[in-house]
């Protein structure tokens, strides 16, 4: 817990961090990647869950603040999506670089955590593969047939259509952290279409 003394006797619990990682339903690796999603764990950031909405975005640009909360990646504002007490998620800014980044978050009522050092490469590529898609300790990934069923051995997870793929099936999948697109899309645009 982090706490600073201020003039008077009272104490302010400052921000702190404890993990970050990509996001963990695409396999939750410990390093970054420019353009990646991650999420933050720690405490004493906002008093209440706040998830971003389309006022939060200028000009097809996603928030750097949310809740008087921002996220500072060597010193370039994040993009945040979500933010709590003790998780942020948000979208790692173009030009961090590789190697050690220095991650901290700013909070409007409790300052700024201490620096937390993740490292980042040029790709950190994961496919949507939720923890409810691990059955018998086997990892499944969300690939989704064009009748909207999951590639899978029926019955698979309860709740959830699953069929095997057949010959000509299309799949969907989806993925992050695979490096620059093509077209280029700025970390924290929305992307157009094709």
């Amino acid at each position: 817990i982090n706490v600073t003394a201020t003039g008077s006797s009272a104490a302010v619990l400052r921000p702190g961090i404890s993990n970050v990682i990509s996001l963990s339903g695409f396999g939750g690796a410990k390093s970054i990647t420019a353009g990646g999603w991650v999420e933050i764990y720690g405490a004493n950031w906002a008093t209440a869950e706040r998830l971003w909405t389309a006022n939060d975005f200028q000009n097809n640009t996603a928030p750097t603040t949310l809740s008087g909360v921002r996220v500072l990646m060597n010193g370039i504002p994040a993009f945040m999506e979500f933010v709590s007490a003790t998780q942020i998620n948000c979208q790692v800014p173009d030009g961090v670089g590789t190697g050690n980044v220095s991650v901290t978050v700013v909070t409007a009522a409790n300052g700024t955590s201490d620096p937390f050092i993740v490292s980042a490469a040029a790709r950190v590529p994961g496919l949507l593969a939720p923890a409810s898609f691990n059955v018998g300790g086997k990892q499944y990934v969300a690939a989704i047939l064009p009748d909207q069923t999951f590639v899978g051995p029926i019955g698979l997870v309860a709740g959830a259509a699953f069929r095997p793929a057949a010959p000509g099936d299309r799949v969907l999948l989806f993925a992050v952290g695979f490096g620059t697109t093509s077209p280029p899309t700025p970390a924290g645009q929305i992307a157009s279409q094709l």
